[in-house]
């Protein structure tokens, strides 16, 4: 009985455990797809039509980009952004419809007339024509099918979806390969309000957001809890979604670069040598630093930063009154990353920025307190970068374009200050102490 019973319980003999279904990589991405999906499907529907940031004339590019047109007929050299395309009239006739109600936020978006016209070609110039392709050359497969209203959600609906996948990267990155749980509330806090907004309509900023969310978020998890056993599918999923992200706008290579270096900053060197001998790990470095370099091709080669404003700051204006300017416009830069909507002129209820705000500072201030003084330094760096850097940029660009800066455009780099604090404090005795006593 004693050597059936050993026999029994020897290692080949048990049969392995089986992982939850709430543990499964391909169960929690779908559910957390769907999920963001239907958050970012339910603005697609109740956001009027052409009422994001710049909306007409990414319908306008995304049009043209799925026929051939990439970059357009520039109509003169830098530093214009102007360019023409030829797409179907229904979409060129999108290209001033919400001129009645944009940056009026009393006015009903019932005062905008119907999209009207047919599939023959009509040029329209639209201010966007540098842009990267590669958001576009998805978004406006729905336009290929017709010239109806349908279409146009379809794009919409289309443009959540990739957004969506994203966010589901993110929380599967933070459920399966993550030890703690504090970093899944650092994922809910990222998504701002804002960010599913700008992931149900057709603007770039959806997709580089949702991006950046899930290569912090995979890249968090990898260098301070993974170095030493990465799995494949999370190094997968850092390579896929920082390669996507350099690919999207034209600053999404620079905030790229910003957040790698803050994710070396947070890892042990020797743990990160460690991980540069796997192949896995070297062949995913090559395939974004390639994806990496192609983009800066496109950028710098098209001027793909150049934007388009009627309001540049008149020479004659000092650089010191300039950039008190700026400084005096941080508050809307940073109300702007948790919901501004419409074309920014429409604000979220005051209870919604009290709410983000005391969620970000306490997961910054507690991993501060708790982190070491390396993560400490980290978390206290990307804080004054969210705030200095809009100031900078616009600054510089002022005597050009005027002030164009908004709070999404820090977004891919603030959703790392929430999700870095979460990571250090899922790091601490007291998060360890917590699931110990919920466990």
């Amino acid at each position: 009985m004693t050597g059936q019973h050993l026999r029994r319980s020897t290692p080949s003999q048990v049969a392995p455990a089986r992982v939850p279904p709430s543990r499964r990589p391909g169960v929690v991405f779908a559910v957390a797809t769907l999920a963001a999906f239907c958050c970012m499907a339910v603005w697609s529907f109740a956001s009027p039509l052409f009422s994001g940031p710049d909306e007409p004339v990414h319908v306008i590019k995304a049009a043209a980009v799925v026929r051939g047109d990439f970059v357009a007929n520039l109509l003169d050299a830098p530093p214009s952004p102007f360019g023409r395309v030829s797409v179907p009239a229904f979409y060129a006739g999108t290209r001033n419809i919400p001129s009645c109600f944009h940056t009026h936020p009393t006015v009903p978006a019932k005062c905008a007339s119907a999209p009207t016209g047919g599939s023959h070609d009509k040029p329209v110039c639209i201010y966007n024509a540098r842009y990267p392709p590669l958001y576009y050359a998805v978004v406006g497969l729905p336009s290929l099918l017709g010239e109806t209203t349908t279409e146009l959600y379809l794009m919409r609906l289309l443009s959540a979806l990739l957004s969506a996948i994203f966010i589901g990267l993110a929380v599967m990155a933070a459920v399966v390969w993550s030890r703690s749980r504090a970093i899944r509330l650092g994922v809910v806090v990222a998504a701002t309000p804002m960010v599913l907004y700008l992931g149900g309509v057709v603007n770039p900023s959806g997709l580089e957001i949702s991006a950046a969310i899930a290569a912090w978020t995979a890249g968090l998890v990898l260098v301070l809890e993974r170095l030493d056993d990465p799995p494949p599918g999370l190094i997968a999923t850092l390579a896929v979604s920082a390669g996507t992200f350099e690919l999207v706008r034209g600053m999404s290579p620079f905030w790229l670069g910003l957040t790698a270096s803050a994710l070396v900053a947070l890892a042990e060197p020797r743990a990160l040598a460690r991980l540069l001998h796997r192949r896995s790990a070297r062949a995913a470095l090559l395939a974004v630093v390639a994806v990496g370099i192609a983009a800066c091709v496109w950028i710098f080669g098209e001027h793909s930063l150049l934007v388009y404003s009627r309001t540049a700051v008149p020479s004659t204006i000092p650089e010191s009154q300039i950039l008190e300017t700026s400084f005096a416009r941080t508050g809307d830069y940073i109300s702007g990353m948790i919901g501004v909507f419409g074309w920014f002129d429409t604000r979220s209820p005051t209870f919604t920025y009290l709410a983000w705000y005391g969620l970000v500072g306490f997961l910054a201030l507690v991993g501060v307190m708790l982190g070491r003084l390396r993560q400490a330094l980290v978390i206290g760096v990307l804080t004054v970068a969210i705030v200095v850097l809009p100031v900078v940029i616009s600054t510089s660009q002022a005597h050009r374009f005027g002030f164009t800066w908004s709070g999404r455009d820090t977004l891919p780099l603030a959703v790392g200050l929430p999700l870095v604090g979460a990571a250090v404090l899922g790091r601490s005795g007291i998060a360890a102490l917590a699931s110990a006593l919920g466990s």
